[in-house]
């Protein structure tokens, strides 16, 4: 009775060692597992983690930057908003004025007097000289007015503060120029006077007066001024 049983625990003792020896080292056998200490290295568990705890990591610092923008934002939120002025549109360049002094070529070839009617000023320098002292003073402002019919006035300032005036007339001459004669001497108010003169005119390519001033009682040569519109 006794050797019926050692014989067939003996038996199943030698296969499962022989089993044991064919089986490769890491081989997954749950049952042979339980009866035999697995030969397989051990596992490190934090090692296969790993990568699960880089994404939790990266996106926890994804979660913080968020946050600081959210907090930012918000603090923008709560500043006034300045809003710029708009910058004034530029204003359009004025239109250049008509150059009043130019003279119609045909009224002046018809000896038409009546373009002459209003105020000229004086457009060039001009001076004067006292014939005892041989002072010169300037002349700062030359304003001669017509009417229609060529008569008119005068009235030169100069640079010692004495104003000078006279009665003026105009004619056409014969050869087409225009000729401004002073009515006798030109008083000023300082007890000086101009000698009486005589300006002849004729249109330059521009169409203006250009004239030379003659004072024919002093045998004076003559001085070129330029008359323009006032």
């Amino acid at each position: 009775m006794f050797g019926y049983i050692i014989l067939p625990l003996g038996f199943l003792v030698l296969a499962v060692v022989v089993f044991r020896l064919v089986l490769p080292a890491c081989a997954a056998l749950p049952v042979v597992g339980k009866l035999f200490p697995s030969r397989c290295p051990g596992v490190n568990v934090s090692v296969l983690d790993a990568p699960q705890r880089l994404e939790r990591e990266r996106q926890g610092a994804l979660r913080a930057r968020i946050g600081q923008f959210e907090r930012e934002l918000l603090a923008l939120a709560q500043c006034p908003v300045v809003v710029p002025e708009p910058e004034p549109e530029p204003e359009p360049e004025p239109e250049p004025e008509p150059d009043r002094s130019e003279i119609d070529p045909d009224r002046w070839e018809s000896r038409d007097l009546a373009l002459l009617e209003g105020c000229w000023l004086l457009d060039s320098d001009y001076s004067t000289r006292n014939v005892e002292t041989g002072v010169v003073t300037s002349i700062t402002e030359w304003e001669t007015c017509f009417d229609a019919n060529g008569h008119g006035s005068q009235r030169l300032d100069r640079s010692d503060g004495s104003i000078c005036r006279s009665e003026v007339t105009a004619e056409f001459l014969d050869n087409g120029q225009l000729r401004i004669l002073d009515q006798g001497n030109v008083y000023c108010d300082n007890n000086h006077f101009i000698y009486e003169r005589q300006m002849t005119c004729d249109l330059d390519q521009n169409n203006r007066a250009q004239c030379v001033s003659r004072q024919a009682s002093r045998g004076s040569g003559g001085s070129s001024v330029r008359l323009r519109r006032k």
